[in-house]
């Protein structure tokens, strides 16, 4: 089961934020970071993240990870291994100048180097995921279906262009101009397309999110995901609309219908989760899409993605907090977690190293 898992053996960081210099190897299960608040354990989070992907999880901009005062470049590199194969990871900036190495090559693309380590993170930003607007709910959609359908990102890339050119058209020559409709219809044969994948990932997610959200404590609670369209949902009435809404979005910048625009609705006992459920609810509801995310990539690749789990208990009660690190404990796979008070969290049956951080200094205890 082991060679199904995706896992860091050895993570190194050098100039990341608060961390000038680390090199951690982690254990192949239950790895605790811990230590006071402001230390940088979400950090060194971060950097496994970015090491991963080679991108930041809370930043818009990697340039934002860089030390401050400057003090060289900075660096991240581990030692990966999923499906039985050892992979070197390196991602490197300086200035504004990236550069990603995968098994010492430059990796034909960032889905190609993010695909090699499948990893889901969980940080209380990721709140927003249920209480924010709905692009962060599109986003998940279309991260899983890198996944579970990999041509989804070249539809998605394909009805963006379309869309970007027929809104600089309508811009420059007017909603009369005869390239119009070609576009149009790029666009909506794309639209029916991203929407049949989102649907089907949202049916995986909320099955998914419904178990995890009663394994996490909430046993009488239903929790539910589903995919609303913010228009028609065939490509000829799609275009159609596009037609008739070309002078509405010349005069306010953009089209108000598509996949660009489409909404995932979660609820909680058939009631809209935003401006009803508790912190906690909206908490737990997080870490179940999260879990559903997880499960809905092991399906499509084989692979048991990383676990990357920051602060994960706050706003839970005990009893949520006892049901959340038991279904933990019960994975075969690899998870880090970080913490104030390490001593909360329970000794499973897992094998557990652990990480103590003050200051941006790392101190590991032995790893299995």
């Amino acid at each position: 089961m082991m060679n199904l898992v995706a896992r860091i053996v050895r993570l190194g960081v050098q100039n990341f934020r608060n961390i000038a210099l680390a090199d951690l190897r982690f254990g192949p299960n239950f790895n605790v970071v811990y230590g006071d608040n402001g230390q940088g354990k979400t950090n060194l989070l971060e950097a496994a993240y970015v090491a991963c992907t080679s991108k930041s999880f809370r930043a818009n901009k990697l340039s934002e990870v860089l030390s401050r005062p400057l003090v060289g470049p900075m660096r991240v590199h581990m030692t990966s291994k999923c499906m039985g194969v050892e992979t070197q990871k390196q991602v490197e900036l300086e200035s504004t100048t990236r550069r990603v190495l995968m098994d010492g090559q430059t990796p034909e693309s960032m889905f190609v180097y993010a695909a090699r380590t499948p990893v889901v993170v969980f940080h209380p930003q990721e709140l927003n995921l249920s209480m924010g607007p709905s692009q962060l709910r599109r986003k998940l959609l279309d991260r899983v279906a890198l996944y579970t359908e990999p041509s989804s990102t070249r539809v998605s890339a394909e009805y963006k262009r379309a869309m970007k050119a027929r809104q600089t058209l309508l811009g420059t020559h007017g909603v009369h101009d005869s390239t119009l409709a070609a576009f149009e219809q790029i666009a909506a044969t794309r639209a029916v397309a991203m929407q049949e994948t989102r649907r089907h990932v949202t049916g995986h997610l909320s099955n998914h999110a419904a178990r995890a959200f009663t394994e996490l404590g909430a046993v009488n609670q239903k929790f539910t995901a589903s995919y609303r369209c913010s228009g028609e949902e065939r490509a000829d009435k799609i275009q159609a609309e596009l037609k008739l809404s070309r002078e509405d979005d010349r005069r306010r910048g953009f089209a108000a219908v598509g996949p660009h625009r489409d909404e995932v609705v979660l609820k909680l006992d058939g009631r809209a989760l935003r401006g009803q459920a508790s912190q906690g609810q909206h908490r737990l509801a997080v870490l179940a899409l999260k879990i559903a995310e997880m499960h809905a990539i092991h399906e499509a690749t084989g692979a048991l993605p990383l676990l990357l789990l920051d602060d994960i208990s706050s706003e839970l009660d005990a009893k949520r907090t006892a049901a959340l690190f038991a279904f933990l404990d019960a994975l075969s796979g690899q998870v880090i977690v970080t913490t104030t008070r390490p001593e909360l969290v329970p000794r499973g049956r897992a094998e557990r190293a652990e990480v103590r951080v003050e200051a941006g200094m790392y101190a590991a205890s032995p790893c299995p």
